[in-house]
């Protein structure tokens, strides 16, 4: 019988969005010590990869035309998501929330997004990884384009050699086992693919002596799934203290299950035919993996 997730309640709910931001900001003050070409602050308050400090005239992948050109993408794909060109979908939003244009309608289906077990799901991995890896890793979740096109929700960047060194699909309750088999197989396939595109990302270089942030796109990176039971979250929730210097056992005891996770989702992957590029970064990520570990 398949496990019923339960959403996170209202309260709680508001809790976390609260929680996310304060690591925004932290995560924001630390690559302003780090960037000097862009004022912009790198994640928006959810942590998502702020698209518009990419903005520059040196780079036609990130110039004002390109950037819209993305933006004007995700706006087609949520108008696609949230079925604002259908009439049905149109009089129920009418009906419900008064929301009569397809703008209208695609701002509601953005305000609802955060009710959707998923999203909840990548919230409360993203604060947990955050908490356990930040002294030698920056942690976002991706740009709302690298969600929609390349399919990545989290991006994790290891401070010292400024690899990208994996990526997350995209979390889930993994109530089944069906489900589950699914994932693996879609992350093989992408891997088959040589790996993840990741538009709106960065690294660390050493300028002179000095680390700097710099922006940039990366191919090729390993993809992994990330599995969160309801039951597991349920447990996380109740002990979660939103408190960036302070980790609860239930929440290192999920983040030590992730790691686990990928660290066999990394051997699995290397046990396929593919490109020299992808099993590269694969070999990457597991010379890595010892500093992970909390």
């Amino acid at each position: 019988m398949k496990e019923k997730f339960n959403n996170i309640p209202d309260n709680k709910l508001e809790q976390l969005k609260n929680y996310l931001a304060v690591i925004a900001a932290q995560i924001n003050a630390d690559a302003n010590k780090l960037e000097t070409e862009n004022n912009q602050s790198l994640v928006n308050s959810d942590c998502s990869i702020n698209m518009n400090a990419f903005l520059t005239e040196s780079d036609d992948s990130f110039s004002k035309k390109a950037i819209t050109r993305d933006q004007e993408h995700i706006k087609r794909k949520e108008e696609e998501f949230s079925g604002a060109n259908n009439e049905n979908v149109q009089a129920f939003y009418k009906a419900k929330y008064g929301a009569g244009t397809s703008d209208e309608i695609v701002k509601q289906y953005k305000k609802s997004r955060i009710k959707h077990e998923g999203t909840q799901v990548e919230m409360v991995i993203t604060s947990i990884l955050y908490k356990i890896l930040r002294d030698k890793f920056i942690v976002t979740r991706a740009s709302t384009y690298d969600d929609y096109e390349n399919g990545v929700d989290n991006v994790i960047v290891h401070k010292e050699t400024g690899e990208v060194i994996c990526a997350f699909d995209e979390v889930n309750d993994g109530v089944d086992g069906h489900k589950q088999d699914e994932k693996k197989k879609k992350i093989v396939n992408k891997a088959k693919k040589n790996g993840a595109t990741i538009k709106y990302a960065f690294t660390v270089i050493n300028k002179d002596g000095v680390p700097k942030l710099q922006k940039k796109s990366h191919q090729n990176i390993p993809t992994f799934y990330l599995s969160l039971t309801s039951e597991k979250m349920r447990k996380v929730l109740d002990k979660i203290t939103f408190d960036i210097n302070h980790i609860s056992f239930e929440e290192l005891e999920i983040f030590n299950d992730l790691l686990n996770s990928m660290k066999d989702q990394a051997g699995m992957l290397k046990e396929q035919n593919l490109k020299p590029e992808i099993n590269h970064n694969i070999d990457k990520f597991e010379k890595l993996l010892p500093e992970m570990k909390f």
